[in-house]
């Protein structure tokens, strides 16, 4: 429908999604791409993850970006087509005897968790109480815990943690984090959209149309580029901040 605009909740999570980088980062760049074949207008609210989720569950507004598909959610969602594809490897730091073939190898390692990411690869074993691990903090504070030796491990997604190696840590951090040579996990991450949205189904096929046009018109590979450049790592003027996107 030419002219609409879609309301979806959003968060900090660079360089993929975030309110203080150009054009709220790859993925929500992504999205609005889009969006824009089919002539929808993306109105963003970024909020704390939680209530980035909540709000879009009971329908406050019509989705949220950007997430992994898991039972729970397909309860309160409808997913698009994948947006973004990310390998998931294990960090950690030079020195570290690293070496792993099953879960059951990485029983003897700390691993450090974000409490608020999911971790599909780890899911079963961790239920069972099969690894070492701690939970909390952001990815960030995931790789401090590493250098400073509080956790041995923590996988993270090729995109983010390369992104986090460039931006947070000092020249002689970056020496010394190891990122493991083995995909720990292959992750797919997509538009949710509310099913008490009144339009879900629609806003779901509008945005699989655009998606598909925009890899096909070579306007995915760009940014795409960009995002490989380093575009996506530079911050936006913070007196900007408020202003509708």
């Amino acid at each position: 429908m030419i002219g609409s605009r879609i309301l979806l909740t959003n968060g900090e999570w660079p360089p993929i999604l975030s309110e203080n980088l150009l054009e709220h980062g790859f993925g929500s760049a992504i999205v609005e791409a889009a969006f824009a074949e089919q002539g929808v207008l993306v109105y963003w609210e970024f909020l704390p993850w939680k209530r980035a989720y909540h709000k879009a569950e009971v329908g406050s507004l019509d989705g949220t970006v950007l997430w992994v598909k898991t039972q729970e959610r397909e309860k309160s969602f409808l997913f698009t087509h994948s947006v973004i594809e990310d390998r998931e490897f294990f960090y950690f730091k030079q020195g570290t005897q690293f070496r792993w073939k099953t879960f059951k190898d990485l029983k003897k390692f700390v691993i450090g968790l974000n409490s608020h990411a999911k971790y599909p690869a780890l899911q079963a074993a961790l239920d069972a109480g099969e690894l070492n691990y701690t939970a909390g903090g952001v990815y960030e504070k995931q790789l401090q815990k590493v250098l400073a030796g509080r956790v041995d491990i923590t996988p993270l997604t090729e995109i983010v943690g390369e992104y986090l190696i460039r931006t947070s840590l000092t020249p002689k951090q970056r020496a010394v984090i190891q990122r493991d040579t083995r995909v720990l996990d292959t992750r797919q991450y997509h538009v949710m959209i509310s099913k008490s949205a009144l339009r879900a189904q629609y806003w779901v096929k509008t945005f699989n149309i655009g998606l598909a046009r925009i890899r096909a018109n070579g306007k995915y590979q760009a940014l795409l580029r960009e995002l490989e450049t380093g575009k996506f790592d530079k911050k936006v003027n913070t007196e900007l901040k408020g202003k509708k996107r």
